[in-house]
């Protein structure tokens, strides 16, 4: 049981699900934070900035493995996450 929970730990997809959820629930707070204490009038707005960052993010991530897949160093991200962060095809059958 408890190898099979740490091989789970393990994987590089559970950890961007833990920094993906931790960053949301962040940035949530932070909005409930900001709409509380000012007069906030623009939810919208603070919504869109929201997702272009996570676009902006998340293009770089994938841009930064495909480089570092290309030229065979070691890139920032597998520095942080090990070998184990690999960019996966979604299986087409």
């Amino acid at each position: 049981s408890s190898r099979i929970s740490m091989k789970f730990m393990e994987d590089a997809s559970f950890m961007w699900l833990v920094v993906w959820t931790v960053n949301n629930v962040g940035v949530t707070m932070l909005n409930k934070l900001a709409f509380s204490t000012v007069d906030f009038k623009y939810p919208y707005f603070l919504s869109f900035v929201h997702m272009v960052c996570n676009s902006l993010g998340t293009y770089y991530v994938f841009w930064s493995l495909k480089r570092d897949a290309k030229t065979g160093r070691e890139g920032l991200f597998h520095k942080w996450f090990g070998d184990n962060l690999v960019r996966k095809d979604l299986d087409k059958t």
